[in-house]
């Protein structure tokens, strides 16, 4: 199936699957708003610059970042254009208006009117919501190996989320499947082989039993990074702060609860350089990137 004609059906099935299920409860909305500046965790400590340089970076965008088949980072081509089920209204509106204003910041592509390719749902009975998902269209567990079919269909974490993308070879672009074909690209070059892994559709659930009691600003921040960069849920925290912390078990009460300056320099590196690029190469970019970003502050 081509790019565009896989875009759309993920997002018809979808939607429409949503409008037929039962109403979902919503999130506690008690003085829940998210906030409306990007950001970024205030007292920030002082770090070793060659420790920064050699560990702390590398670790960070090793950990954030899920490499693709073709050995990229995704990236959205499209604009992202979210819809929230499960939340009630103005709280709904207030997680979309959220992402599309950290995408818009750190140079992802949004625009006024769009077709959606973001589906957030909220629910009580994700392992149910998703299994009906998976059960009338697996594409919806992206690329992966049959193998690997039962543990992707699983929920572990109190948000999780599951990536449709693509690879553009030229003027040639393909749904990525395991047992499908790639674009071919180009030799001769240590710097690229002129594919790109893009972003096409992103599904997250999110589950009400585990999240009560949270506001919502900080699930928003969450989810605003899980969609902008295909981030991996961790379960430990690292020496640079994230918001994918707020969830993770290990990390104690000190959790941050907004983007925090690392999540910042790492989504604008990842929009800013060339998604042409190799591995080793985009990984070095992002590296430089963050590193001055995160030098200047």
């Amino acid at each position: 199936m081509g790019y565009a004609g896989a875009s759309r059906a993920a997002c018809a099935w979808l939607i429409g699957l949503a409008m037929l299920s039962a109403v979902m409860p919503a999130l506690a909305a008690s003085g829940e708003q998210a906030s409306k500046e990007t950001v970024v965790v205030t007292g920030q400590r002082r770090y070793d610059k060659d420790r920064l340089e050699d560990v702390l970076i590398p670790q960070f965008i090793q950990t954030h970042g899920t490499y693709t088949h073709i050995d990229q980072l995704s990236r959205w081509r499209t604009p992202v254009c979210p819809v929230v089920i499960g939340l009630k209204p103005p709280l709904d509106k207030t997680l979309i208006a959220r992402v599309r204003d950290v995408a818009a910041k750190v140079g992802a592509p949004v625009a006024a009117s769009c077709e959606t390719d973001v589906e957030i749902f909220f629910t009580d009975q994700p392992q149910a919501l998703l299994d009906g998902f998976v059960k009338r269209h697996p594409f919806v567990l992206g690329y992966h190996y049959i193998p690997e079919e039962n543990e992707l269909k699983t929920i572990h974490y109190p948000i999780q989320a599951w990536y449709i993308t693509a690879t553009k070879g030229g003027t040639v672009r393909y749904i990525d499947d395991a047992y499908g074909p790639t674009p071919p690209g180009c030799a001769g070059s240590r710097l690229t082989h002129c594919l790109r892994s893009e972003i096409v559709n992103v599904l997250v659930i999110a589950d009400l039993t585990k999240l009560e009691g949270k506001p919502l600003g900080p699930i928003s921040d969450y989810i605003a990074m899980v969609v902008l960069s295909r981030a991996r849920t961790l379960d430990a925290c690292g020496e640079l702060p994230s918001i994918m912390d707020l969830l993770a078990p290990a990390c104690g009460e000190a959790r941050p609860e907004a983007l925090t300056f690392a999540d910042d320099a790492y989504l604008k590196a990842l929009y800013d350089i060339n998604m042409g690029t190799i591995g080793s190469t985009e990984r070095a970019e992002i590296d430089f990137r963050m590193r001055r970003a995160i030098e200047k502050q």
